[in-house]
């Protein structure tokens, strides 16, 4: 079953931000014009890939960390996952 995930970044926005790399793999991976002014209305309906990591605390609790989002490749095609899991679309 899908889970909702949750990703926080600092609202800066430049080509070295948490916040740029995500926009960057929003928009198909291309570059960002360097006058764009960035807009979280921009983002609404984009797939990315999302790649998810269980980190763990330093009491021993386990946590969800996002490690990376990547642009959907324009083939199309999605990467190969282990047994067992699935992909559904969700759209950010």
């Amino acid at each position: 079953n899908a889970s909702p995930v949750l990703g926080w970044c600092s609202q800066t926005f430049s080509n070295k931000s948490k916040l740029y790399a995500w926009t960057k793999a929003a928009f198909g991976g291309g570059d960002i014009p360097r006058e764009y002014t960035f807009d979280s209305d921009d983002l609404e309906n984009k797939l990315v890939i999302l790649t998810l990591v269980v980190r763990t605390r330093d009491d021993g609790t386990p946590f969800n960390r996002i490690d990376s989002l990547r642009e959907i490749p324009k083939t199309g095609e999605l990467p190969d996952l282990p047994a067992g899991f699935e992909i559904e679309p969700k759209l950010l």
